[in-house]
């Protein structure tokens, strides 16, 4: 059951995504939610100790600094 309420939001942005993003390989958390909606082989499901998505999470949090002075306090 969690697992299917996880997928479909997952499953809505994964259709929303132009064809060739999803062309790639992708190298996620292991979340069943990503097993669920990333077909297998274009999916590897890594831990963190092996840093292979730092350099996405690094980004968002980037962008997220950069952009916070846009959102308003009020």
């Amino acid at each position: 059951m969690k697992t299917e309420q996880q997928a479909k939001p997952s499953q809505r942005l994964w259709e929303a995504m132009p064809a060739g993003y999803r062309q790639g390989h992708c190298c996620t958390d292991a979340l069943a939610a990503y097993a669920a909606v990333i077909p297998q082989e274009q999916q590897t499901a890594v831990g963190k100790e092996t840093g292979e998505t730092a350099h996405v999470k690094r980004w968002n949090n980037t962008l997220g600094q950069r952009l916070a002075r846009f959102v308003r306090m009020t």
